[in-house]
This record gives structure tokens, sequence and C-alpha cells, in this order.
């Protein structure tokens, strides 16, 4: 695949000027939704009820105990037993057991007892029965999103 090489740039200064130029109207005031189109909001809606009313993953993955996986290294991974894969949409909830993980896709109910998701790029699977997890705790926490 070839990439386009960009030559004729702005030059910083033009790009400044073209900023000084645009003009940012900051004050905020009430309308009918109906009416908003074109508008951005100008603060925070928060929700009187949970949608969905469950903590779910925000990407496809393995959900696990995060402390299952905080001490792996590259050389000492987390060994894990696999559990059954939580699709989207299922509407019953399973248990994540302490040493184990239970593949799920985007948008499923996580699991109790399970408090992390690997993103499914992340580990690598060894056979059926186990999964190989390398550390990634920055990036394990931000694939849940959290009911609150």
């Amino acid at each position: 695949m070839s990439h386009k090489i960009l030559h004729d740039l702005t030059s910083l200064e033009d790009v400044c000027r073209l900023l000084d130029g645009i003009s940012i109207v900051t004050s905020k005031k009430s309308i009918p939704i109906e009416c908003s189109s074109g508008y951005i909001l100008g603060e925070d809606i928060i929700s009187g009820i949970n949608v969905p009313p469950f903590s779910k993953a925000l990407k496809d993955g393995y959900a696990v105990h995060a402390s299952d996986t905080a001490t792996a290294e590259p050389d000492s991974p987390a060994i894990l037993l696999a559990g059954d894969f939580i699709p989207a949409g299922q509407g019953d909830r399973s248990y994540v057991q302490t040493g184990g993980s239970q593949e799920i896709a985007t948008g499923a109910p996580v699991p109790e007892g399970a408090d992390a998701v690997v993103m499914w790029k992340i580990p690598g699977v060894w056979g059926i029965l186990s999964l190989y997890i390398l550390p990634f705790a920055q990036e394990r926490t931000s694939f849940l999103m959290v009911r609150i």
C-alpha cells in the first residue's frame, strides 16, 4: 500500500492567521431539543438511569480477575482456565472464578466475579483449556465500562 506524501503543507503562520480569524461563541443558551441541529452541547448531561443496566465489555476479549494478571510478565505469563463465550445480547449472567476467564464480545455483560477485560488481540490462546495473558496493566481496565 502506498502512502500519499504531503509536500505542500500550510505554514505555521498561515495556520495561526486562519485560527485567529475564527470567532467562537462561548455563551450557552437553552433551546428545545428539536431545534438543536447545528449546536453543540454546552455542558455534560448525566442520565438518571444506567443504560445498559450492567457493566459491559468495550472490546472483544477475555473477562478476568485483574488480580490474576497483575504480576504477569512476558517471560512469566498468567495461565488462566478458558471458560465459555459470552455473546452480546446474552441475558443470563455467568461467573468467572479466580484463575479463570471467559471470552467476551463487545457490548456483552461482564460476568460476575470479573473486574477487567483483556482485549483479545493481547493474549495468545494455548489450547482449549488455558489462556496465556501478557501484562498490559494500563490497557486491561480500559476495555470495561463499569455500571455506576
